[in-house]
């Protein structure tokens, strides 16, 4: 059956927040997973999102990935280069494709 393959592919995703907002005079419920959840959270949007919807009695349901920042500082933290992902640009591009 199709909830208990979704039930095998949650067992190690969680959730990071969840917030409401109003879009148009709908309500929307935005969900936040942890970027290291994000990939398997991809395989299983599709359904997820229905079962979601279904259950919060048609609110429209968002995912996004919480992404990393790192300023000029980074040094600080004790890395060494900052990768080209973790830059204000990037991360704000990427939360958009989500």
């Amino acid at each position: 059956s199709p909830s208990s393959d979704i039930k095998a592919d949650l067992r190690d995703v969680y959730m990071s927040s969840a917030q409401e907002l109003e879009v148009k005079n709908r309500l929307a419920l935005v969900v936040h997973f942890p970027f290291r959840v994000w990939k398997t959270v991809r395989k299983i949007q599709g359904r997820l999102i229905r079962e979601l919807e279904k259950k919060f009695n048609k609110k429209h349901v968002v995912f996004v990935a919480n992404r990393t920042i790192l300023d000029k500082n980074f040094r600080r933290k004790g890395l060494q280069v900052r990768p080209r992902s973790r830059t204000l640009t990037s991360v704000h591009e990427s939360i958009l494709e989500d």
